[in-house]
């Protein structure tokens, strides 16, 4: 089995975050918490007033949008509580966030981390699948452990290969 979870996209321009934010009178470490990824930023709050005021301030920015609970739970990141933030900002295919935590100087020439719904990873196996389908990467993890026989684990769904008897499928 080969996997691969993504692809990479040309970075065609830098959004800046932190700039419209700084003007909002908010306190960082008081009202609110902010991670900048490349492309996503993911924000914890500690008023609601700080989270209005963020929450208008990302909805001005047009090349990215918060992620929808409709799209969390599709993306299978609808997780309980707020230990992954209580607000993540995805930005658009070939823009990055600019400045990140990861990157002190140099600007990425490619990126990955967008909507999965953007670019295709890859699953390579020669057992046989049922029929071909669309399989989202949180599948493999629940698909391999069911052909181990390591019982239910993972978010995803389990496609389930066909064990090899005799050489055979």
């Amino acid at each position: 089995i080969v996997i691969s979870d993504h692809g990479m996209i040309k970075v065609s321009g830098m959004i800046d975050i932190i700039s419209p934010i700084k003007g909002l009178g908010l306190i960082l470490g008081q009202d609110y918490l902010v991670f900048l990824e490349s492309a996503i930023a993911i924000f914890w709050f500690f008023n609601q007033s700080a989270k209005q005021k963020i929450t208008e301030a990302l909805e001005r920015i047009k090349e990215g949008h918060i992620l929808s609970q409709k799209e969390k739970q599709r993306f299978g990141i609808d997780f309980e509580g707020n230990q992954y933030g209580d607000l993540l900002f995805l930005v658009d295919a070939g823009k990055v966030i600019r400045p990140d935590y990861y990157r002190a100087k140099d600007i990425a020439r490619a990126m990955h981390g967008y909507s999965p719904e953007v670019y295709k990873g890859i699953f390579i196996t020669n057992l046989k699948i049922k029929e071909a389908q669309k399989i989202n990467f949180i599948d493999i993890i629940p698909t391999i452990a069911d052909f181990f026989n390591l019982g239910k684990i993972g978010q995803g769904r389990n496609f389930r290969l066909h064990r090899r008897v005799n050489n055979r499928c």
